[in-house]
Protein backbone atom coordinates (compact mmCIF):
# COMPACT_ATOMS: atom_id res chain seq x y z
CA UNK A 1 0.00 0.00 0.00
CA UNK A 2 1.51 3.11 -0.93
CA UNK A 3 1.27 5.97 1.73
CA UNK A 4 1.63 9.65 1.31
CA UNK A 5 2.52 12.71 3.47
CA UNK A 6 -0.38 14.61 3.12
CA UNK A 7 2.35 17.50 1.26
CA UNK A 8 2.92 14.78 -1.26
CA UNK A 9 -0.65 14.11 -1.42
CA UNK A 10 -1.88 17.39 -2.01
CA UNK A 11 0.87 17.95 -4.90
CA UNK A 12 -0.51 14.39 -6.30
CA UNK A 13 -4.13 16.12 -6.45
CA UNK A 14 -3.09 19.36 -7.16
CA UNK A 15 -4.67 21.24 -4.12
CA UNK A 16 -2.94 22.16 -0.95
CA UNK A 17 -2.79 20.54 2.37
CA UNK A 18 -4.52 23.42 3.91
CA UNK A 19 -7.64 22.61 1.78
CA UNK A 20 -6.94 18.50 2.52
CA UNK A 21 -7.23 19.79 6.29
CA UNK A 22 -10.18 21.45 5.43
CA UNK A 23 -11.69 18.09 3.41
CA UNK A 24 -10.42 16.50 6.87
CA UNK A 25 -12.51 18.31 9.27
CA UNK A 26 -15.50 19.11 6.85
CA UNK A 27 -15.59 14.83 6.31
CA UNK A 28 -15.06 15.00 2.62
CA UNK A 29 -11.98 12.99 2.73
CA UNK A 30 -11.01 12.10 6.13
CA UNK A 31 -7.41 11.43 6.59
CA UNK A 32 -5.67 8.17 8.01
CA UNK A 33 -3.81 8.80 11.44
CA UNK A 34 -0.73 7.25 12.39
CA UNK A 35 -0.18 6.56 16.11
CA UNK A 36 1.51 9.36 16.83
CA UNK A 37 -1.62 11.13 15.42
CA UNK A 38 -0.05 12.41 12.20
CA UNK A 39 -1.74 12.82 8.91
CA UNK A 40 -1.45 10.36 5.54
CA UNK A 41 -3.32 9.37 2.90
CA UNK A 42 -3.45 6.20 0.77
CA UNK A 43 -3.84 4.98 -3.19
CA UNK A 44 -7.26 4.37 -1.96
CA UNK A 45 -7.63 7.94 -1.38
CA UNK A 46 -6.12 9.24 -4.36
CA UNK A 47 -8.80 7.19 -6.65
CA UNK A 48 -11.70 8.39 -4.16
CA UNK A 49 -10.31 12.35 -5.26
CA UNK A 50 -10.16 11.53 -8.87
CA UNK A 51 -13.97 9.91 -8.72
CA UNK A 52 -12.58 6.55 -10.04
CA UNK A 53 -13.92 4.99 -6.37
CA UNK A 54 -17.09 6.83 -4.54
CA UNK A 55 -16.91 6.74 -0.85
CA UNK A 56 -20.36 5.73 0.28
CA UNK A 57 -22.46 8.03 1.43
CA UNK A 58 -20.89 11.07 -0.45
CA UNK A 59 -22.89 12.76 -2.88
CA UNK A 60 -21.66 12.98 -6.25
CA UNK A 61 -21.97 15.02 -9.90
CA UNK A 62 -22.52 13.20 -12.96
CA UNK A 63 -21.50 14.61 -15.85
CA UNK A 64 -22.55 14.27 -19.52
CA UNK A 65 -20.95 15.28 -22.83
CA UNK A 66 -23.07 15.21 -25.64
CA UNK A 67 -21.84 15.97 -29.05
CA UNK A 68 -23.59 15.85 -32.56
CA UNK A 69 -21.88 13.87 -34.91
CA UNK A 70 -19.06 11.40 -34.69
CA UNK A 71 -16.25 14.07 -35.91
CA UNK A 72 -16.92 15.86 -32.39
CA UNK A 73 -15.85 13.59 -30.27
CA UNK A 74 -12.35 14.85 -29.59
CA UNK A 75 -14.20 18.13 -28.19
CA UNK A 76 -16.39 15.65 -25.87
CA UNK A 77 -12.83 14.19 -24.61
CA UNK A 78 -11.74 17.45 -23.88
CA UNK A 79 -14.85 18.44 -22.39
CA UNK A 80 -14.29 15.37 -19.71
CA UNK A 81 -10.98 16.54 -19.22
CA UNK A 82 -12.37 19.96 -18.11
CA UNK A 83 -15.08 18.95 -16.01
CA UNK A 84 -12.87 16.82 -13.93
CA UNK A 85 -10.77 19.48 -13.20
CA UNK A 86 -13.62 21.67 -12.35
CA UNK A 87 -14.82 19.50 -9.76
CA UNK A 88 -11.48 18.62 -7.96
CA UNK A 89 -10.74 22.56 -7.74
CA UNK A 90 -14.18 22.68 -6.04
CA UNK A 91 -13.66 19.62 -4.13
CA UNK A 92 -16.29 17.63 -5.61
CA UNK A 93 -16.93 13.84 -6.31
CA UNK A 94 -17.95 12.94 -9.66
CA UNK A 95 -18.16 10.40 -12.02
CA UNK A 96 -18.45 10.93 -15.89
CA UNK A 97 -20.89 8.44 -17.79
Amino acid sequence: MDIYKPGQFAKRIGRTVSTLHKWDYAGRLKAHRTSTGRRFYTEEDFRIVLGLEIAIGDRVSYSYCRVSSAGQKAISSRKKRLFKIFVLRLAWLSKSI
